[in-house]
């Protein structure tokens, strides 16, 4: 029985066997047998596609695309297998027919077939022949049929979409210029086709199924095409974040994080998501090609008004639960480096676009660290050390508002704080809120009203140094806030009201330094902060050393009061990893004495040389060589940076140094 015979089955054998008729010509010699023409298994295959039974699936569909367009041998044939898929009613009876979910799969079908047939161009048919058939097929589509647009864009979006992986290596180099020629004429038509739908009038559900074959093409059309696309439908921009992060194809306002639904399947349901980077792409493509800053500006910030929804909805969900027991985190992290990408995007905009100061800059700067706000778990988790796109945007974004808009700023962070429950401030996300409140008010600390710090600033300030319930960095943040502040104060000393105010803030910030050394501050910060306060002290009363006096009266008590605690290891990131890292001394006690030390530049030349005594006093009463040798190193450089700002005191610290300890303790230098 041959292969066709035992396809057609009982009936069909029966059928064939009453055509295949024997006869005798004229003269009766020569027995001659009638062959009729019979389907092949390409008829069958064709007619199943244009054609298909209720049982035929669109995966069934792919199936059969996937298996026999390699194995085709004739541009006739594969022209004709893409023209009956262009007709297979599964996808192409109509517009509202189709579903985002088919159009994603015909984009990727066709990129895994292109992709595919590239590799291995022989021996069917060389792949520049199979790749002009399809699309001659395309074209002569849209000859016989001018509302096909539609139709044509997915198949084209997958055939552009294979172009990067073409373009690793190059297995036909005879024919790359054909092939190129080709991307070509494929690009023109997607870019014709795509602006031909979209000046159409659609309604959201169709244009979202047209507007996802960007993702997959954006970063093969032109700027021209952009600027054409932004005239054509001017609400670009927000319908893309519309569908990405608040469709049910894409995060769904968040709910998809909060769902049962595990990360391996929102991955293979969702196949948007798995583009998350091309979003971003698409979003700077598009914002930057433009026209009409002011226009697009508007329309930024309509975009980002979905962010703030979807940063908003799954704050309130609980990202503690998602950090910690679901596999969905991962997708967390790619969603949080997604809104980056955009906001760089945007932030960029702003600060190089002809028209930076307007409300709708205000308003994008607004949003975006509003987002960051609520996103400030994922902030932290991550890091910001080496984040260069992160520090732009919030570095760009504070500036613009403490500068330009002083009132949007204190709006802002009121507005944040009414967002932390006063008594659910030590829970994880509750305290990566309000740190990020307080980075958010160092950056813009200049620009805010006097009544806004003394009513609610420095009163929250007090209650996290007076809390022990208050965490490392919170305490940090608040000691940076309190560095800024003296500086401001310093710097526009004679604009304040006295220089009592900026003796008070002093005393204030180096007392509470002393008593949270080690527990909330390591060495390091202490001495900055240290630093700062004598230079502050050296500056409200350069003629009256007994306000200086004061702070080292403090500083003598403390180390008169502290055993030989030992200091705790500080943790520091290194490349994003969390290291714990020893400090340089070993004990509460040298640390003081170290930040004694810190002092020394600060003092009076009438005192300098009692004090250098009496650090040295302090240091040889430490028990433990290991940090009398750094403390005298330190006391060493010290008097070396004194020397170079002021060689006459400088002078008496180097004689004193040569007189009284280097020759005892350490070689000659």
């Amino acid at each position: 029985m041959s292969g066709l015979g035992y396809k057609l089955g009982q009936q069909g054998r029966q059928i064939l066997n009453s055509n295949n008729v024997t006869a005798q010509d004229s003269y009766g010699a020569i027995p001659k047998v009638q062959q009729f023409q019979l389907p092949t298994e390409l008829d069958y295959l064709l007619y199943d596609i244009a054609n298909p039974k209720p049982s035929t699936s669109a995966d069934k569909v792919f199936s059969y695309l996937v298996h026999y367009y390699p194995r085709l041998k004739s541009s006739v044939n594969i022209q004709l297998l893409t023209k009956h898929f262009l007709r297979c009613p599964l996808f192409f009876s109509s517009l509202k027919d189709q579903t985002l979910e088919n159009i994603t799969k015909i984009i990727e079908c066709y990129q895994y077939i292109i992709t595919t047939k590239y590799k291995v161009s022989n021996p069917t048919i060389s792949f520049h022949e199979f790749y002009i058939s399809i699309y001659d097929s395309i074209r002569d589509v849209l000859l016989h049929d001018s509302t096909a647009h539609w139709k044509i864009l997915p198949v084209l979006a997958g055939c552009i979409s294979s172009i990067s992986s073409m373009e690793l290596y190059n297995p036909c180099p005879s024919h790359h210029n054909v092939i190129a020629k080709v991307n070509k004429l494929e690009l023109s038509l997607f870019s014709d086709s795509f602006l031909y739908v979209i000046r159409s009038p659609l309604l959201p559900e169709f244009k979202d199924n047209i507007l996802v074959s960007l993702i997959y093409t954006q970063e093969h059309l032109s700027s021209s095409f952009y600027a054409g696309l932004t005239n054509a439908d001017p609400e670009i921009l927000p319908e893309l974040m519309r569908i990405l992060f608040f469709s049910k194809y894409g995060l769904d306002k968040g709910s998809l994080l909060s769902s049962n639904i595990s990360y391996n399947d929102i991955m293979r349901t969702k196949p948007i998501l798995r583009q998350l980077n091309k979003w971003a792409f698409l979003f700077g493509k598009i914002a930057k090609a433009s026209k009409d800053p002011l226009q697009n500006l508007k329309a930024i910030s309509r975009s980002l008004d979905y962010i703030v929804s979807f940063a908003i909805n799954i704050s309130n969900a609980g990202l503690e639960t998602l950090f910690e027991a679901s596999d969905k985190w991962d997708l967390v992290k790619y969603i949080f480096f997604t809104v980056v990408m955009i906001f760089e995007h945007a932030t960029r905009e702003i600060v190089l676009g002809t028209s930076r100061i307007n409300q709708f800059a205000f308003m994008i700067s607004n949003q975006i660290l509003r987002s960051f706000f609520y996103l400030s778990y994922v902030l932290d988790q991550i890091g910001t050390g080496g984040f260069d796109s992160y520090n732009f945007i919030f570095d760009s974004t504070t500036s613009l508002l403490g500068e330009y808009n002083p009132d949007l700023t204190e709006s802002l962070l009121y507005s944040m704080l009414n967002e932390i429950p006063v008594s659910k401030r030590q829970t994880p996300a509750n305290e990566s809120k309000l740190n990020y409140f307080f980075r958010t008010t160092e950056a813009t600390l200049q620009s805010l009203k006097k009544s806004f710090k003394e009513t609610t600033l420095f009163p929250l300030m007090n209650s996290v140094f007076d809390s022990n319930d208050s965490s490392a960095p919170t305490v940090e943040f608040c000691h940076s806030i309190m560095v800024k502040h003296l500086n401001l104060l310093c710097m526009n000393l004679s604009e304040s009201e006295n220089e009592a105010h900026l003796q008070e803030a002093v005393f204030s910030c180096f007392n509470r330094v002393l008593a949270q050394f080690p527990k909330n501050l390591s060495l390091n910060q202490t001495s900055l902060i240290t630093q700062t306060c004598g230079k502050a002290a050296a500056i409200s009363s350069p003629n009256d050393p007994e306000f200086l006096n004061t702070l080292l009266d403090l500083v003598r008590f403390q180390i008169n009061m502290s055993a030989y605690t030992p200091l705790p290891p500080r943790i520091s990131f290194v490349n994003g990893d969390r290291m714990t890292v020893p400090e340089k001394l070993c004990t509460r006690r040298a640390g003081l004495i170290s930040i004694y030390i810190d002092l020394l530049q600060f003092t009076s030349i009438n005192s300098f040389t009692n004090i250098l005594e009496d650090i040295k006093h302090q240091i040889d009463n430490l028990v433990g060589s290991q940090d009398v040798y750094f403390l005298y190193d330190v006391l060493w450089d010290n008097i070396l940076l004194v020397n170079k700002y002021d060689c006459q005191k400088g002078q008496i610290g180097i004689d004193w140094w040569y007189r009284r300890v280097n020759k005892e303790l350490v070689p000659k230098l």
